[in-house]
């Protein structure tokens, strides 16, 4: 969806800010490279450091050299998604969401984000508290939750159609915490995948024979299926896997 807009963008301004969820991947994918080429680093070296050659001496160097900028550059690259993140709470917790999906820049290049900067006494806020995890849709009806983990024997094995299937269900509450987000990324298309419609109809029309109050067949239709489909296709992130509402 969004490589579209990027392809006809003439504005190189509007791609300074690709997204909260494009950024958030970006500088997460950027600290776990960074992590990775440290732990090598860091791995102990069989070397007796008593009996060394020059060369080997000005390598360990270069080495700790090599520690140190690795080092700096992960805390500066952790203190930006720190901001990001502590930036989503600020628009969310001022119901900031741009006005068009999907909410990039060059979709809505009159909508400001927040500009607020963190410092030592701001609070401490994570991931987990500006993205929709398949903890708090599930947290959201009990019942339902229920129902879920008699359907489904392993959630983190299965978590991608799970969170789908909650989706579909916190998107029926008209006062879901998240009802401006749905209502913006609603689909209109027509047409669905016929992979897509093939698991929808292997698994919906039994959970709502055995379910039918919590899997009601209106609310569980296949347009519903594919919208939940397209926001996580466009609009997750991983580990863990979750939804960016903004």
């Amino acid at each position: 969806m969004e490589t579209e807009y990027y392809s006809i963008c003439s504005d190189p301004q509007l791609l300074d800010f690709v997204g909260y969820r494009n950024e958030l991947s970006m500088l997460s994918m950027t600290l776990a490279l960074l992590k990775n080429r440290l732990h090598a680093l860091e791995l102990p070296l069989d070397v007796d450091m008593n009996n060394i050659t020059y060369w080997q001496r000005f390598c360990l160097m270069y080495r700790s050299g090599q520690q140190d900028i690795f080092r700096i550059t992960l805390k500066k690259v952790e203190e930006m998604k720190r901001n990001l993140i502590q930036k989503m709470y600020q628009d969310i917790k001022e119901n900031r969401i741009a006005p068009i999906a999907p909410f990039l820049s060059i979709v809505n290049p009159d909508h400001h984000l927040s500009t607020i900067e963190i410092d030592n006494n701001s609070p401490f806020i994570t991931l987990d508290m500006v993205v929709i995890t398949l903890k708090k849709l599930l947290n959201k009806n009990t019942k339902f939750a229920g129902i879920i983990n008699e359907l489904f024997e392993d959630l983190e094995e299965e978590a991608d159609i799970v969170i789908m299937l909650c989706l579909i269900k916190e998107n029926s509450n008209i006062n879901s915490e998240w009802r401006e987000f749905f209502d913006k990324t609603s689909i209109n298309s027509q047409v669905v995948d016929e992979s897509l419609q093939e698991m929808y109809e292997s698994m919906i029309p039994a959970f709502a024979e055995e379910y039918p109050e919590e899997f009601d067949i209106n609310t569980f239709t296949l347009e519903a299926f594919a919208w939940a489909d397209s926001l996580l296709n466009n609009y997750s992130i991983d580990n863990p896997l979750s939804i960016v509402p903004l």
